[in-house]
């Protein structure tokens, strides 16, 4: 991308560029033939996040819908609305996150359980990859939790938890239906937290940053600057503490 500009000249070329310790991508030579720019650091605290450079490297002419009203969400076919609740909040489980907390099974539906304390009904999901890791899980939540199966249009209720909804092979356009429709979202930081902003829907990011010293303190405020500043995002530091992780969260959803 970054040497197309040397090619088509009468192109205006935009971008996002990033300045780091070691190296800038891309070089400042090639930056000269950008019709326009903005730099994101990988080095120091970011003023801006990504989106915000976004925002600023429009023309004064042009408009960005702050209200994000003109995303096109697919709409749900009539038969599907009958199985999902009308009120839940909803919850994407991320193995590698849980794995690294080192949460057991059980410790994990706790978690999911506690949700429902809150809401009267809980919808999660799961990893979109498939590995034996992701498998383990998916059969789990498969056998001890309701189901509802979108791509079927099915519903299998589990006594045990009636009201938590595990939603197989959630695909992208049925998420931003479940997140728009939610009363509340909970996620590792990342895609999940980014759409809820854009659809302006309350959601609580959850982070295990793993802080050994200063300058991993530092690294993570510095991702942080770059992609949630300004979004005014609650959060919890999650850690192997699972009795004190359902706390913290509870406090916020």
């Amino acid at each position: 991308y970054f040497y197309l500009p040397l090619f088509f000249r009468k192109t205006k070329f935009y971008a996002i560029v990033y300045n780091n310790y070691k190296n800038n991508r891309p070089h400042l030579s090639l930056r000269k033939f950008l019709y326009k720019h903005k730099i994101i650091y990988r080095n120091k605290i970011n003023k801006i996040s990504y989106s915000q450079c976004q925002n600023q490297l429009l023309d004064i002419d042009e408009k960005l819908d702050n209200k994000y009203e003109n995303i096109n969400i697919p709409k749900f076919k009539e038969k599907i609305y009958n199985i999902i609740p009308d009120k839940y909040i909803f919850f994407q489980f991320r193995y590698k996150f849980f794995d690294d907390l080192k949460w057991n099974m059980s410790e994990i539906s706790s978690f999911i359980k506690s949700l429902n304390k809150k809401y009267s009904n809980v919808i999660f999901c799961s990893d979109i990859e498939s590995n034996k890791r992701i498998s383990f899980y998916n059969n789990y939540f498969e056998n001890n939790f309701s189901v509802i199966d979108l791509n079927e249009n099915l519903k299998k209720i589990n006594n045990n938890s009636k009201n938590i909804f595990f939603i197989k092979n959630l695909v992208s356009k049925d998420l931003l239906f479940i997140i728009k429709n939610a009363q509340m979202c909970v996620a590792k930081e990342g895609i999940i937290g980014h759409i809820s902003y854009f659809l302006k829907k309350k959601c609580h990011n959850l982070y295990n940053f793993k802080i050994t010293d200063y300058k991993s303190y530092y690294h993570q405020k510095i991702s942080y600057s770059e992609w949630s500043k300004g979004m005014c995002l609650s959060f919890s530091l999650l850690n192997s503490d699972v009795d004190k992780a359902i706390r913290k969260v509870s406090k916020h959803i």
